[in-house]
């Protein structure tokens, strides 16, 4: 039996990804599958294959059965369609199965006939509930629950009314002053962000667990001399960059500066300061004013605070200036994090924190899941954590648990993986790891996952 390759096939849109991955699967059954009369532990349930639609299950489903009827069977009129897929799925000089590979995949074809369950081709949501239901159910002590993709709208109401009392509504109305019209709908609309994006959240505590001294969440801590320190870098990089433009004013212009600036720079002032030190105060001043600071960011990020068609960096004299300019708008963003955006974060920090022990509460006292839900609950209840969630004397939960990691499934074939969310990349890693080592309960066993990147449409929702 020869080491299994795992791989990535990228298949762009119309390249018959359905068709390639039906192969692989066959290819998968001739490799490992025993011929009748012989033992082996393989078994054709151990060939995962995961896809993102039911639709894209069925069309795969069908197709395996269609190549399976095809090379078992012999009918003249069949010949032409049986040798393109020959040509396909057989590698080297070889143009036609061996009988004993025919006997093979007959003797699959009547397991299927016999129990179509073998075939274990469903959605990732559906793998990812069989775990939920499985595993995670028993080990959260959750008796009963149903599927309801409308759980959190019905949950929202209970929601917002626990949020908005006299503790938080200070705060969250705080988060929502800047909104040109503040409504039920926004706030329901901020709750339902923080609740779609709970892997987010996830990702941010653990930054802060792991979080070095240089790290912005470390530094928070002494945030007003941080921001003390990038207001005077501040002012050291603008200053040189004004005396080069009162410099060129006055060798070309008499010492008329205004033309030298942009008309962005000019919107930024109600009259543009004459000297050197007026600019610099009026500057630093106008930055205190978190719309202001704002303003002057969204000027610096369309270029220079100069008129580049009148001061040319080609000049020897100007080389230097693009990098001031450079650091105008770095040091900026840095005294905007600790003077605005930090205590921003704090505070939409301690409402996610909150929104989510409540929404959780809700779900226990209701009992419905999104499937979003049953994502999350399995990866925080298994694969959180560095040790298992459970007491390893507990062995009937141990058991369970290692069984469905390691021996179900020992081949996963993964469609359109492009849309595979992080979340549920979390769940499925150790079990395609384990499947990937070559150790553990069975020796053999490998990953194929196709997709195209190009096709990646589900960033927004971490896709």
């Amino acid at each position: 039996m020869k080491q299994f390759q795992s791989r990535i096939i990228t298949a762009s849109a119309g390249t018959g990804k359905t068709y390639r991955l039906s192969l692989e699967y066959i290819r998968i059954l001739l490799e490992y599958c025993p011929e009748p009369g012989q033992y082996s532990d393989f078994t054709v349930d151990n060939i995962l294959v995961l896809t993102f639609t039911r639709k894209a299950t069925a069309e795969i489903k069908e197709r395996i059965i269609e190549h399976l009827h095809l090379l078992t069977t012999s009918h003249p009129e069949q010949n032409e369609e049986r040798e393109e897929l020959m040509a396909s799925l057989l590698e080297g000089a070889a143009k036609e199965l061996s009988r004993g590979q025919i006997r093979k995949l007959s003797s699959v074809v009547q397991k299927i006939n016999e129990d179509r369950r073998l075939l274990q081709i469903m959605t990732l949501d559906s793998y990812i509930h069989s775990i939920f239901r499985n595993i995670v159910k028993p080990l959260k002590n959750i008796s009963s629950f149903e599927l309801d993709n409308l759980a959190i709208e019905k949950r929202l109401p209970a929601l917002s009314e626990k949020l908005m009392d006299p503790t938080h509504r200070q705060t969250i109305s705080s988060l929502m002053k800047y909104r040109i019209k503040p409504s039920f709908d926004s706030y329901n609309n901020f709750f339902r962000s923080l609740i779609n994006n709970r892997w987010l959240f996830h990702l941010i505590n653990q930054d802060h667990i792991h979080a070095g001294e240089n790290s912005l969440i470390v530094r928070s801590q002494h945030a007003p001399v941080f921001a003390a320190e990038a207001k005077e870098k501040l002012a050291e990089v603008l200053r040189p960059i004004l005396s080069r433009v009162l410099e060129v004013a006055q060798e070309k212009n008499k010492g008329a500066w205004d033309i030298y600036y942009t008309n962005n720079t000019k919107s930024l002032f109600v009259n543009l300061p004459a000297t050197i030190e007026e600019f610099e105060k009026e500057f630093l001043n106008a930055i205190d004013d978190p719309i202001q600071a704002m303003r002057i960011f969204d000027a610096l990020k369309k270029g220079s605070i100069y008129d580049g068609r009148r001061i040319s960096s080609r000049n020897e004299k100007n080389r230097h200036l693009p990098d001031y300019n450079e650091g105008l708008l770095r040091y900026l963003s840095n005294y905007l994090i600790f003077t605005l955006l930090l205590s921003e974060q704090k505070k939409v920090h301690g409402i996610w924190t909150k929104t989510l022990q409540i929404y959780d509460q809700l779900i226990y006292q209701n009992k419905n899941f999104t499937y979003n839900d049953i994502s999350w609950f399995c990866f925080d209840t298994l694969f959180r954590d560095k040790e298992p969630p459970y007491n390893l004397s507990q062995e009937n939960a141990a058991n369970e648990f290692y069984e469905f990691l390691t021996h179900r499934s020992r081949f996963i074939l993964i469609d359109e993986f492009q849309d595979t969310s992080l979340m549920q990349f979390a769940i499925l890693k150790p079990i395609i790891e384990e499947v990937c080592s070559g150790h553990g309960v069975r020796e053999y066993g490998g990953l194929i996952v196709v997709g195209d990147e190009k096709q990646s449409i589900f960033g927004w929702r971490g896709g």
